[in-house]
């Protein structure tokens, strides 16, 4: 086995498991990256904010966004909701809504 495979979590080991597969390599990567920074989510609901904005984190990088730019939008967009139970002013905040303005976006070359 390759050495660069050895990184991998055991779980992944799995013969139905494609191991090249580029998803299972970024999401493994981004895994051990952040592992460091949950040892200070040491209650539950620190845990909870940790696995949300990871959550909001990588569904914007998924939907082409600018992680930084997007966060920045939502919380200064959040706040001046008049109603959060407005399922369309919530649907317009989406990351794969395109209601959002261009300086969240990442344009591919």
């Amino acid at each position: 086995m390759n050495s660069y495979l050895l990184d991998i979590p055991f779980t992944f080991y799995d013969l139905h498991l494609n191991v090249y597969s580029n998803l299972l390599l970024i999401f493994s990567s981004g895994y051990k990256l952040l592992r460091k920074n949950w040892i200070f989510a040491n209650t539950p609901r620190g845990a909870t904010a940790s696995a949300v904005i990871y959550s909001i984190v990588e569904t914007a990088k998924e939907n082409n966004l600018n992680p930084l730019n997007y966060l920045t939008y939502l919380f200064e967009t959040l706040p001046q909701l008049p109603d959060f139970r407005d399922e369309e002013a919530i649907d317009r905040l989406l990351p794969w809504s395109q209601t959002l303005p261009l300086m969240c976006r990442v344009f591919k070359k």
